[in-house]
C-alpha cells in the first residue's frame, strides 16, 4: 500500500530528525528529555515565535558579520544554534580570506564546546555569561543564585556559598551518553539560612556540579569584567544586529517559506 510506505518513510525521518537533534544536544552538554517534530517537516522543529507567541515549525538561522557588516557566513539549523558555530567561522574565513581573530558572540553562545573551539583555533572569544546591560554582567533571572556566585576553594576542594556557607563533595558522575563527568557539591546548612528562598527548594540543600571545563568558563567570566572586553563586546550591537534587522524588516524575512533543511537554507543564502 503506498499510503502505508510514505507514513514509513515519514516515520524514518521523524526518528532520523529527532537522532540528530538528541546528539547535537549531547554534544555541547545540554539534556534533552522531549523532542517535538512537525509531520509535514520532519526537520523542523516546534519553535515558540517572537511576534506572534504562537508554536510553528521552522528552523533557526545563524549570520556571523564583519565591521562592515557584511556577512560573511551563514546557516540553519532545527534549533541547536551552537551546533553552526564551528561551520560558520570556517565559512567566513573562506569567505573573507582572513582567519577570524575575534569572535563576538551572545550569552545565549556562552558554552563550554565553544569555548574549547575558540581556545583551539586561537580566537578571541568574547561572550557574556548573561546579558551585558549598562557595562554590566547580569543573568535573565535573580530567582536562584547562578553558579558563577558559588566560589570554588582549589585548595580544600570545596565551593563557598553567598551565605559563607561550605558545599562539601558529595557525588561524582564519570559521564555517558555523551554528558560530560562532572562531581557535585552540596550544602548541609541550608534549613536555617536566610537566602534559601532565593537559592533552592531542594530538601536536600543547594548542590553545584564542577566540570572539567569550569577553570575556563571562569577565565572568559574574568575577561568579561574588564572595561576594555565590555568596550570592544558592545561593537558587536552595530555589527551583526543592523543585518537581522535589514533582514526582518526591509527584506520580510519573517519565516521560511521552503520545507525541510536544504531548502530553507538555501532560501536563507539569497539575503
Amino acid at each position: 500500500d503506498r499510503g502505508l510506505q510514505r507514513e514509513a518513510v515519514r516515520a524514518a525521518k521523524e526518528a532520523e530528525a529527532v537522532e540528530r537533534r538528541v546528539a547535537a544536544s549531547a554534544k555541547h552538554y545540554e539534556r534533552r528529555t522531549t523532542v517535538t517534530t512537525c509531520p509535514t517537516d520532519p526537520e523542523a522543529a516546534v519553535l515558540l515565535t517572537k511576534r506572534s507567541k504562537a508554536k510553528l515549525p521552522g528552523y533557526v538561522a545563524s549570520a556571523v558579520a564583519n565591521e562592515d557588516r557584511i556577512i560573511t557566513g551563514q546557516a540553519v539549523d532545527a534549533t541547536n544554534e551552537l551546533s553552526v558555530v564551528e561551520g560558520l567561522v570556517a565559512q567566513s574565513e573562506r569567505v573573507s580570506g582572513q582567519k577570524v581573530e575575534v569572535l563576538l558572540q551572545d550569552g545565549n553562545y556562552f558554552r563550554a564546546a565553544i569555548a574549547l573551539l575558540c581556545m583551539t583555533q586561537d580566537i578571541n572569544w568574547l561572550c557574556p555569561s548573561g546579558r551585558v546591560e549598562n557595562n554590566a554582567k547580569t543573568k535573565k533571572s535573580a530567582a536562584k543564585f547562578p553558579k558563577a556566585e558559588f566560589r570554588y576553594d582549589e585548595e580544600r576542594d570545596l565551593y563557598w556559598c553567598p551565605a559563607g556557607q561550605a558545599l562539601v563533595f558529595s557525588t561524582e558522575s564519570f559521564g555517558k551518553d555523551g554528558h560530560p563527568a562532572y562531581r557535585c557539591y552540596r550544602c548541609r546548612q541550608c534549613s536555617g539560612c536566610s537566602y534559601r528562598s532565593r537559592c533552592t527548594k531542594d530538601p536536600g540543600g543547594r548542590s553545584v556540579k564542577r566540570y572539567a571545563t569550569d577553570d575556563l568558563m571562569a577565565s572568559e567570566r574574568q575577561v568579561m569584567s574588564h572595561p576594555k572586553a565590555r568596550a570592544e563586546y558592545r561593537k558587536r550591537k552595530a555589527m551583526v544586529e543592523p543585518v537581522f534587522g535589514e533582514q526582518r524588516h526591509i527584506q520580510g524575512l519573517h519565516r521560511f517559506r521552503r520545507r525541510g533543511l536544504l531548502g530553507v537554507s538555501l532560501e536563507y543564502s539569497l539575503h
